[in-house]
């Protein structure tokens, strides 16, 4: 049995695996995942652990653009030849500051269509403190989502 990655618990390694499942279900078709995470550490570990369970599907960090990820992302799947199945985009927002945050959910919101019309897949990452502006803020985004998943720790890191 492969060792687990340092830091997670026995249920987060049990929600890992379940959204390990649900990924390759949406490869091809579009998918946005939503999940949290308390620690640098944790988001990770979690990261490391889940390239290893979807491989061959490869975990791309979208550029650290403010203001319009989704229009980046656009930009990728035009200028760029890959198989959107294979791919899983990553975009951390769990350290935008509250301006930027807004701005961003905003944008997300707006061009949420990008995700299934240009068929790929998109993993989001929020501070648990973040989660319910996030739904707020950006309700349409939200309403395309495929899957959420919390990891958070007992304590977060300050």
């Amino acid at each position: 049995m492969p060792a687990h990655e340092p830091g997670l618990d026995e249920p987060q390694r049990l929600e890992l695996q379940s959204l390990a499942q649900r990924i390759p279900l949406h490869a091809g078709r579009g998918g946005i995942f939503i999940l949290t995470a308390s620690s640098d550490r944790t988001l990770r570990a979690v990261e490391d652990e889940l390239q290893r369970l979807v491989d061959p599907i490869k975990l791309v960090a979208l550029p650290n653009d403010p203001d319009d990820p989704l229009m980046v992302l656009r930009g990728l799947v035009e200028e760029v030849t890959f198989d959107p199945a294979q791919v899983l985009f990553t975009l951390d927002l769990s350290k935008r500051e509250t301006k930027d945050f807004i701005r961003t959910l905003v944008a997300l919101n707006l061009r949420r269509e990008y995700v299934p019309d240009f068929k790929v897949m998109l993993l989001v990452w929020l501070r648990p403190n973040q989660y319910e502006r996030f739904q707020d803020m950006a309700k349409d985004f939200w309403s395309f989502r495929s899957a959420v998943a919390r990891f958070d720790d007992a304590e977060p890191e300050p």
